[in-house]
């Protein structure tokens, strides 16, 4: 049985290696005169990074809670009116 909290770590420890690989291929990417079927794949492996970062980043704002969304947003506002 896992413990509480394994799933979240597995997450936290796929987000990391995302970072890791779209920081290489950003590197990857420099090399000069780099073929069509390689610029292809680092497209294709750029979309999804950036499709699984921003489900991240939905599931992040759907897990919120409301106490702490309604003190944002006030904190939002004052921020905005000053």
């Amino acid at each position: 049985m896992l413990r509480p909290g394994a799933y979240a770590r597995a997450f936290e420890n796929l987000i990391l290696a995302l970072i890791v690989l779209s920081v290489a291929s950003i590197g990857v990417e420099a090399i000069p005169r780099l073929p069509a079927w390689a610029t292809r794949a680092l497209r294709v492996e750029e979309m999804a990074v950036v499709a699984v970062f921003s489900l991240e980043y939905l599931l992040r704002i759907v897990a919120a809670r409301p106490e702490r969304d309604a003190e944002f947003c006030s904190n939002c506002g004052a921020a905005l009116i000053s």
